[in-house]
């Protein structure tokens, strides 16, 4: 913006310049907009739902082992049975065979070790389910405990069974109960991967937590 100034006996020109900070003034009036976040309540709930269900079907398995720990000997016909498809397919094993095997992994305590283990583990993921139903975040670790536990009563208690049948029975069940420690390891990482989900998911985390967080975006 200029300015002309005219005197009698002499004429000057002069400018006048704006500042920036004149030219563009800024309203402080407004408030900055406000954006809550999404609070993810649905989410922990199902995954409740899927870790108890999980969880009983890892205690039935668990009391199937404990239960065998304690049988002395299994019955000629179930035996047979177990035995038929191995030897149809060219397999020379017998009743004995099979008892044997059974006797090695009692001596050893691997029903009872993985069965024990599994069954508590089930209980502590049951109870982590839960939790995250009910917007616990005590859930989410508590399920993450007991995979660790299952994880722990498998594969261990797996191995053994597994070093039994490698000595007595060889062939398909070998590889059967090789395969049995393989799949428990799988199940429990996904397993342990669900139950871990709510802790890093922003909106299930502030399910769990309780409360919504609120995001101020302000203007420069």
């Amino acid at each position: 913006m200029a300015a002309n100034s005219s005197t009698s006996g002499d004429k000057s020109t002069f400018t006048m310049r704006l500042s920036d900070d004149q030219k563009t003034k800024k309203s402080n009036n407004s408030s900055p907009p406000v954006f809550p976040q999404v609070v993810d309540r649905k989410g922990p709930k199902t995954i409740g739902i899927i870790m108890i269900i999980g969880a009983l079907l890892t205690g039935i398995l668990g009391f199937g082992d404990m239960q065998n720990q304690f049988i002395e000997e299994i019955p000629d016909s179930e035996i047979e049975t177990l035995l038929a498809t191995p030897n149809s397919q060219g397999e020379n094993l017998t009743v004995d065979d099979y008892q044997d095997f059974h006797d090695e992994a009692r001596s050893n305590h691997a029903y009872l070790f993985r069965g024990a283990l599994m069954f508590a583990g089930s209980l502590l993921i049951c109870a982590g389910g839960v939790g995250l139903f009910l917007l616990r975040k005590w859930g989410a670790i508590t399920g993450l405990i007991g995979v660790a536990i299952t994880l722990i009563g498998g594969i261990g208690g797996g191995l053994n069974i597994q070093s039994a049948a490698a000595e007595h029975l060889g062939g398909q069940l070998e590889l059967a109960y090789s395969l049995q420690v393989y799949l428990c390891g799988i199940c429990m990482g996904i397993c342990g991967l669900i139950a871990a989900l709510p802790l890093f998911n922003v909106g299930a985390r502030n399910a769990l937590n309780g409360k919504a967080m609120e995001i101020h975006f302000e203007e420069e």
